[in-house]
């Protein structure tokens, strides 16, 4: 590998001057660059060091697209501490510029960290839990948006050699809190958002990581971490920029789009101790206001006579007429369809504005690809601002056997849409064993994904999301289709616990119930070929969260280990020697602690094929 050089004068472009040019010489030709690892990737040689020391970094992976290696800027957490001078850019910020290889796109370099004097770096630089992020995209032009983060400690020094950890962190909110300082934004421009609460357990502020639209927005190198900020280590607070894609395939996969957005804020894996949390920000706007992905569910006990509210629906042969007599002109609305265990299915994904008649039409297919039959609820949900995900109204359905047939008009709400006699109830319905007949191989149990509780990494939540209802828990898993087999653990702080395979609902949901469970935990999911898909913070019991993926902390309480000879008591007598359970009511764990349920479990030596209805 060539030697690679520190860009001190490529701090110059940044300022301003020609591309072409750099210190009076012509640039030299594009060059292809070929990344030497899959991803950038970026490290520190030593990770505990001492106020005042040189700390040495190294890159690899950063190729521009078009034009060799990547000019990439450093900055001490996240850019809560700058410079003293302008010596290596007009942005204080920024420690260091460092220019990638032209050929691989690897780079290395280091600079003296400040000596925690005030003269070294505003403000003084402390001991304790830090950051090095690296960033790419507006010091060359036409380079790829890109953000990465190392971690390191410092500290005065012991006798052998460790860090002195940062002092108590005293938060001025009970909880962790979000707020964007504007609900409207611009594509490529800057939301300002401030926190409050992230304390870090071990000492110091948390470094908490952005997710854009819960990661459906990725970085063009792929990853869903979209920025990351380090709290004040006195209080827990942060006031920062986030920048935006804008709006081409650039700067975000896929292209950023106008309407509705929110951030995900995420802790837990980037400093030593931190507690696992998840929140997430009020929605905000580019160009006109429309919301987008799609509302929380509903819990059972919402869809009760007082919240009817006059809806009213008719099914026809083609399509389902909903009326809302009570609900304003102009609200963004989406409909859901629920099973009678509770189960919401999402035939339509659009949000539309209802019009002055109050009544919207709805097509009757979709519903047949959800599996949903008989007796189910209709209930629509708000999409306006600040009150995404609010009930407007619901009504019964009784859907025939095959919903999507043409048949005869059903009338109105409450009425019974009578099937044919003999009719198939569609198969994949929750609470059934879809498997077909016949024997399959048997998946091997994949490799847990994490291993323990501390280390569930906020950045790969993926398309999982959580729900918990006294104590069932129902997992949305995004990326799974109907029908596909995956595999569940559930992590406790003090144990893994394998909850086993299943086969995903019609309504791309799998269920635990965690009745006798207590505190927190988090749910992982895997595709059949042992793909992480995601994972999902629970909170349960005493903890008393109805909602793990929004707005919840998870913090690192104590739950009780269950020893090997409970698990096996607990699963009882197999029909199979790999252990598999032989019927669909589910995997029963740890004396009633994991039972997966709503979507099909696979029994013995049979299996149904990954996929199913997109």
């Amino acid at each position: 590998m060539r030697r690679l050089r520190l860009a001190g004068t490529l701090a110059v472009a940044a300022l301003g001057v020609p591309a072409t040019m750099v210190a009076g010489v012509p640039a030299q030709a594009a060059t292809v660059c070929t990344p030497s690892t899959a991803a950038p990737a970026v490290s520190i040689d030593q990770t505990t060091l001492k106020l005042g020391e040189v700390i040495s970094f190294h890159g690899t992976g950063w190729c521009h697209p078009t034009d060799g290696g990547s000019t990439v800027g450093v900055k001490l957490d996240a850019g809560d501490y700058s410079r003293p001078d302008t010596s290596v850019s007009s942005n204080k910020s920024v420690w260091v510029i460092v220019q990638a290889d032209p050929d691989t796109g690897d780079f290395s370099g280091h600079f003296t960290l400040p000596d925690g004097t005030a003269a070294a770096s505003t403000p003084a630089f402390a001991d304790g839990n830090h950051t090095l992020t690296f960033l790419s995209g507006s010091l060359k032009a036409g380079d790829i948006i890109r953000s990465a983060t190392a971690a390191f400690v410092v500290g005065i020094g012991s006798a052998d050699g460790g860090a002195t950890p940062k002092g108590p962190c005293t938060p001025t909110t009970a909880t962790a809190q979000v707020h964007l300082g504007s609900t409207t934004a611009e594509l490529g421009g800057l939301v300002h958002v401030t926190g409050s609460g992230f304390c870090n357990p071990a000492g110091g502020g948390s470094v908490i990581g952005v997710k854009l639209d819960d990661g459906d927005y990725a970085l063009p190198t792929g990853s869903t971490t979209w920025t990351t900020i380090h709290a004040d280590d006195s209080n827990g607070t942060f006031s920062t920029d986030v920048r935006l894609p804008d709006g081409t395939t650039a700067t975000s996969t896929p292209a950023f789009r106008r309407g509705g957005h929110t951030l995900r804020f995420l802790t837990g894996s980037l400093a030593p101790g931190d507690m696992v949390r998840t929140l997430k920000s009020a929605t905000f706007s580019i160009g006109a206001y429309a919301p987008s992905g799609l509302p929380d569910p509903l819990a059972a006990t919402d869809l009760r006579a007082s919240t009817r509210h006059g809806t009213a629906i008719a099914l026809k042969k083609q399509k389902v007429v909903v009326r809302l007599p009570q609900t304003p002109a102009g609200t963004w609305v989406l409909a859901t369809l629920y099973d009678a265990d509770g189960s919401p299915s999402y035939p339509w994904e659009t949000w539309r504005q209802l019009p002055a008649s109050h009544q919207f039409t709805l097509a009757r297919k979709p519903i047949a690809a959800t599996g949903a039959s008989g007796r189910v609820k209709l209930a629509v949900q708000s999409g306006d601002d600040g009150h995404v995900g609010d009930l407007l109204g619901w009504a019964r359905l009784k859907l025939p056997a095959a919903a999507a047939d043409a048949g005869t008009d059903a009338g109105t709400a409450g009425t019974d849409a009578t099937s044919a006699p003999g009719a198939a109830v569609p198969t994949g319905t929750p609470g059934t064993n879809a498997s077909p007949a016949g024997a399959a191989d048997v998946p091997a149990t994949p490799r847990q994904p994490f291993a323990s509780y501390t280390k569930l990494d906020p950045h790969q939540h993926g398309s999982v999301r959580a729900r918990s209802d006294a104590g069932v828990v129902t997992l949305t898993v995004g990326k799974a289709k109907p029908g596909a087999l995956v595999y569940v653990d559930v992590y406790t702080p003090t144990t893994v616990l394998p909850a086993g395979w299943a086969t995903v609902a019609s309504d791309r949901t799998v269920k635990l119930d965690l009745t006798s469970l207590e505190g927190y935990a988090g749910a992982t999911v895997q595709s059949a070929d042992g793909t992480l898909l995601g994972w999902a913070p629970l909170a349960l019991g005493d903890a008393g969260a109805t909602d793990a993926s929004a707005d919840s902390t998870v913090a690192a309480e104590p739950v009780a280990a269950i020893a090997p000879a409970a698990l096996a008591a607990a699963n009882g007598p197999s029909s199979s020697d790999d252990g598999w359970l032989t019927g669909t009511d589910g995997l029963l764990l740890a004396a009633g602690a994991v039972l997966l349920a709503g979507a099909s479990l696979v029994p013995a030596r049979r299996r149904r094929t990954p996929g199913g209805v997109a």
